[in-house]
């Protein structure tokens, strides 16, 4: 994600970014590199967490304890999780996951070179919420 030289510049009409940004530390690659891919005018469809979920022990919660604040924003495995938490992650072998601040996901776009053109928060289960933001490309048209 943070490197797609194997691709050209602006050759896609449509990049679509699910919500991978969570296993990433630094999102202003992804962001750059989107941009360079897309052609003048072309949109971003990205996906991302809202970073307040990686606040709580969300585990905990399922097994009937209480949702309380945990871990400190933004988020960074493994150095955010303590104590069960931690161990749980280290045990589980997943991925490492990020939650990057709203800045980082939104702002970060702007610097890269893209235009956000919508924000929108989908609806569901609030374990299951998660943000879209569409952006367009701001390159000028040279063709």
């Amino acid at each position: 994600m943070t490197d797609l030289a194997a691709l050209p510049s602006e050759a896609f009409d449509l990049v679509f970014h699910p919500v991978s940004n969570v296993f990433v530390p630094d999102v202003a690659p992804v962001w750059r590199e989107c941009h360079r891919v897309l052609r003048p005018g072309g949109r971003l469809l990205a996906g991302m967490m809202n970073p307040c979920f990686f606040l709580f022990d969300h585990d905990e919660a399922e097994r009937g304890g209480a949702l309380v604040a945990t871990s400190p924003l933004p988020y960074a495995e493994p150095d955010s999780p303590s104590g069960d938490a931690l161990r749980r992650w280290v045990e589980g072998g997943g991925p490492a996951e990020f939650g990057p601040s709203l800045e980082a996901q939104i702002g970060r776009q702007a610097a890269a070179g893209l235009a956000v053109m919508g924000c929108t928060r989908t609806r569901g289960r609030p374990r299951r919420r998660r943000w879209r933001a569409t952006s367009r490309s701001r390159s000028p048209r040279w063709r």
